[in-house]
């Protein structure tokens, strides 16, 4: 049998390569993981390397019935979570090894998985509520899921919440150059055409001055939802809410480069971002 110190520098090492893993898929779900208490990062690591394996559906999915198939798949691991069934990939493995099934409800996790169906079906979004409400189903229910792992209240478990569907729109704005090309942009056809465009429009010729005036209306819902979260948090709770930090950056350079989302400097963070998270963390303030 493993000794409990050889069970204990193995399990150390697998969440240092998961650490690592997560700061080359997701840097800033791993900036989550890295500012929050030593014994809630591996239940972040789990949730988050959760996250990343059902985001990469619909990009890696050649049909959506392949992606719907794989959705089905996850559902279907889920209810094997907590009993004597080996996990069937790494991933589960670590979801079992902290039970992040019993500390969220498998509601919460299935909820994350029913989200993605939308980015498989080709029906536009109509309305920027739409994607603010595709937002609020995928980065703010994650970010929400985080918050209650490292020990929210309700009220700040909702304020995660709104923090995270800030970020979520803003990161769909992010996106737009790489996403076009989806059947599903996730951007909103009537807001487009108001504005004389088309997802099919921007496909052939990426217009920046005529996608702008859509994501301004994006971007100000973000910073509404931003403007009504208080800026200071209790810093034990700083994972759920160093997203805070990362979409006030956002909405500061989508401000300076005049919402062009074609902007090749939008894709990297600037290096003093992680600093930044540092700091807000240090403080408790994340604004």
């Amino acid at each position: 049998m493993m000794s409990n110190e050889r069970r204990n520098r193995s399990e150390g090492s697998a969440d240092s390569d998961t650490l690592d893993a997560l700061r080359t898929a997701d840097h800033d779900r791993y900036l989550q993981v890295l500012l929050a208490a030593s014994a809630d990062r591996p239940a972040l690591l789990a949730l988050f390397h959760f996250n990343l394996e059902l985001a990469r559906i619909a990009d890696h999915a050649g049909e959506p019935v392949a992606g719907l198939i794989r959705l089905q798949w996850w559902r279907d691991m889920l209810s094997t979570l907590g009993n004597d069934q080996p996990p069937a990939s790494p991933t589960l493995a670590s979801m079992a090894s902290v039970g992040l099934a019993e500390r969220l409800t498998p509601v919460v996790l299935l909820a994350l998985v029913d989200a993605r169906e939308r980015e498989l079906d080709a029906t536009p979004l109509r309305r920027a509520e739409d994607v603010e409400g595709h937002a609020r189903a995928t980065a703010g229910a994650l970010n929400r899921a985080a918050a209650t792992l490292v020990g929210a209240d309700e009220a700040a478990a909702t304020a995660a919440l709104n923090v995270g569907t800030a970020y979520g729109i803003l990161g769909i704005v992010r996106a737009v150059p790489f996403v076009l090309r989806r059947a599903q942009p996730l951007l909103p056809k009537d807001l487009l055409a108001a504005h004389g465009t088309s997802a099919e429009a921007l496909r052939s010729n990426p217009d920046a001055a005529a996608l702008r005036p859509v994501v301004a209306e994006l971007v100000e819902r973000a910073r509404a939802l931003l403007g009504a979260v208080g800026k200071r948090q209790p810093r034990r709770l700083a994972a759920a809410f160093v997203p805070a930090v990362l979409a006030r950056q956002d909405l500061a350079r989508l401000d300076a480069r005049e919402f062009d989302v074609f902007d090749g400097r939008l894709t990297e963070r600037p290096p003093w971002t992680t600093a930044r998270c540092l700091m807000a963390a240090w403080s408790g303030r994340f604004g």
